[in-house]
């Protein structure tokens, strides 16, 4: 079933106990949050005001088929949300009445009441210019267009201001279990809510964002580490810009992301601070973040200078020749603690700690004809702090070069990683060095592709376990003659050698991707076939072919998925091949608008040649949702499900058979709130 979301679970909403571990963190956040906020609906006060003055009430409208009553054609509106409200002067067809804004359809949420009609824009609009476009056919069968402009700002102190809050909750138990599900230890009920608030205030040259989001989550059996059964903050961020002409300086407080380059620091999510400055051609950022991944709002805010546990960094980099060249230098240094709790990464029996310099050197001389980086990094890098055995240093560069040249893109690429270069805070794959050359050209209804690649590990020949060479070659072709019948036909060959431990293998494996799409109808069809050669003693040799069938059709009321596959191992050395039948089938039905039944079942049949292997596998989902069709308030849209799941399996050699069914409810709903 998954976890849904719920808020009505009297155990569940005792939080004030539960939430002492977090408070200090989640305290902080909340002020900030709040402050925000706060501004933002001083801001909304002002509007009242500013929506009275800000329409230059001396306009006159000329008679014409259709009027623009507030806001006033041309005018400036202070509002997030502002009442758009419009006559039409002549007799027409209501059914045809179509209004579009800001190049999207709105007809669903017109109000008319006569010759007026009225809407409001659901979500807070971005300021700045908007256009209404209303379109009609009159009794004598002419169409009329009239387009409408006029200018928004969200307050009067601010040109940007606006706060969006959601969030997702839900309740789920189970009602009944029978068979083998009796038996089956599993919660009896399950509780989750995500909540996220995203706040924008700007004016000018100034800019400022917070966003975050939380989670809630609760069950009958406790939950396993590091998911707690409590309120918990999983990510926010704090941006604060200033940017005017040729100046700009941007501040980030919260979970960063800082990706300068493949060698060095390549998506690095820490929890941590950041500071972006430019001037002109010259740019320079520093960052500091924890070196440990937090879940939550366990620890601090990753911003003290203490490389033990934080990684800290500084970036230069300058445009020469107007742009077309920029050389840029890169020092990151920090280091882990023996005891960190990090979850999902590997503790060693000490610490680590290290640095590394890079620079790069990009070039455009010839507009995207050939576009070259080069990048020299060297490390320092120390694996266990705790024993006796030095830091150690070790080098890597690549070279790339890129292109445009009419309908041919080409891509040739050089790389080189020491056998003990590492980075703080980056998995980077060491003792490693290989090239890649690549080409495709494209034309209107065809394309095609060439990628060979060599690489090897052991780049100084050292190793006990020998060099291992890899290399591949792929080929890839694209066929659009027909807009509805898109073709795909792929090549793809793996070469991996190594003598001393006799490692010598070829992999070729044909796929392709036929489809058929027209209007509601669509169609895959995806075959592929793999066949391995193994020239080695052991002769390990194996095919694998895979047939995979599927169709869907989508309208308002009705929609179905059917889906078939097979697939046969083939093992060359015992002459045994082992076929898997999968099928399945999606069917959505929606009834009175409110009403919807979803009903997903799957079958797969698994059997082996030599009759060592004969299994079944039987699933089915079975749900009736109502959906309120009005949001309560405006901000609360409720659902209630009454659901049924089946399982069995049959293990015809084993003579082991289960089965179970389970009956379930689930109350969740959606909240959001903008001002």
């Amino acid at each position: 079933m998954g976890p849904l979301f719920m808020i009505f679970q009297n155990k569940n909403l005792s939080l004030n106990c539960e939430l002492n571990t977090s408070v200090y963190s989640l305290g902080k956040i909340t002020k900030v949050c709040v402050c925000v906020q706060i501004c933002l609906l001083i801001s909304c006060v002002f509007n009242s005001y500013a929506k009275a003055t800000s329409q230059d009430i001396s306009q006159e409208n000329s008679v014409q088929n259709v009027q623009m009553i507030t806001p006033l054609n041309d005018s400036v509106v202070y509002d997030k949300k502002p009442m758009i409200e419009c006559n039409i002067n002549i007799p027409y067809v209501k059914e045809s009445l179509y209004v579009e804004f800001d190049m999207t359809d709105v007809s669903a949420l017109i109000r008319l009441d006569g010759t007026l009609f009225e809407f409001r824009p659901v979500q807070v609009i971005q300021p700045g210019n908007h256009q209404l476009t209303v379109v009609f056919t009159t009794l004598d069968g002419e169409q009329v267009m009239e387009q409408f402009q006029f200018t928004t700002r969200h307050s009067k102190w601010f040109e940007t201001a606006y706060s969006r809050n959601t969030a997702s909750v839900g309740y789920t138990r189970i009602i009944k279990k029978y068979q083998d599900a009796k038996d089956r230890e599993m919660s009896a009920w399950e509780a989750a809510a995500n909540f996220g608030t995203e706040n924008f205030l700007a004016q000018g040259p100034w800019s400022f964002s917070f966003k975050a989001n939380g989670r809630y989550y609760d069950e009958e059996i406790p939950i396993e580490e590091p998911l707690e059964d409590n309120l918990e903050l999983v990510d926010f961020l704090f941006i604060g810009k200033y940017q005017k002409s040729k100046y700009m300086l941007e501040t980030s407080v919260g979970d960063v992301l800082i990706n300068e380059s493949r060698n060095t620091v390549d998506n690095l999510a820490r929890r941590g601070g950041k500071l972006v400055a430019e001037y002109g051609v010259a740019g320079f950022s520093g960052f500091v973040v924890r070196s440990d991944t937090i879940y939550g709002s366990d620890g601090d805010y990753g911003l003290e200078l203490d490389d033990k546990d934080h990684i800290f960094g500084a970036v230069g980099d300058l445009d020469l020749f107007k742009n077309r060249a920029n050389i840029k230098a890169i020092y990151v240094s920090g280091g882990t603690e023996a005891d960190d709790e990090s979850f999902g990464q590997w503790d060693t029996a000490g610490g680590t700690k290290g640095d590394v310099k890079g620079v790069i050197l990009t070039t455009d001389f010839f507009e995207r004809k050939l576009y070259t980086t080069f990048e020299f990094d060297r490390s320092n890098y120390d694996s266990d702090t705790a024993d006796t055995i030095n830091a150690k240093s070790d080098k890597a560069y690549l070279f790339r070069a890129e292109g445009c040249i009419g309908k041919f893109h080409y891509w040739t690429e050089y790389e080189y990683t020491g056998l003990y270069y590492k980075v703080p805070g980056n998995f980077h794959m060491n003792d490693w060095e290989g090239y890649t050359i690549s080409g495709d050209l494209t034309f209107e209804k065809q394309s095609v592709l060439a990628r060979y690649t060599e690489h090897n590990h052991d780049v100084e020949h050292d190793s006990p376990y020998g060099r291992t060479n890899f290399t591949t070659y792929n080929f890839e072709y694209r066929l659009n003659i027909f807009s509805t019948v898109p073709m795909e036909f792929r090549w793809f060959r793996m070469m991996e050698e190594n003598q001393v431990q006799a490692a010598d293998s070829i992999v070729d494996t044909y796929s392709s991707n036929i489809s058929y799409m027209k209007d509601t109808y669509s169609l895959f069809f995806t075959p592929s076939y793999s066949k391995t050669n193994d020239r080695t003693d052991a002769d390990f040799d194996s095919s694998s072919l895979n047939l995979n069938l599927s169709a869907s059709y989508f309208k308002e009321v009705f929609s179905i998925q059917p889906s078939i596959g097979f697939n046969r191992y083939k093992d060359f050395q015992t002459d045994v091949y082992t076929d898997t039948d999968t099928y399945g089938l999606a069917v959505t039905v929606v009834l009175l608008k409110n009403i919807s039944i979803n009903n997903t079942s799957s079958f797969s049949n698994i059997t082996a040649s030599d009759d060592t292997v004969d299994q079944d596998y039987y699933s089915n989902d079975f749900q009736m949702t109502y959906t309120h069709p009005k949001r309560i308030w405006g901000i609360f849209s409720p659902k209630a499900s009454l659901g049924a799941s089946y399982g069995k399996t049959k293990d015809r050699i084993m003579d082991i058979e289960t089965e179970e069914t389970i009956v379930y409810m689930t109350l969740s709903g959606d909240f959001e709130i903008s001002f």
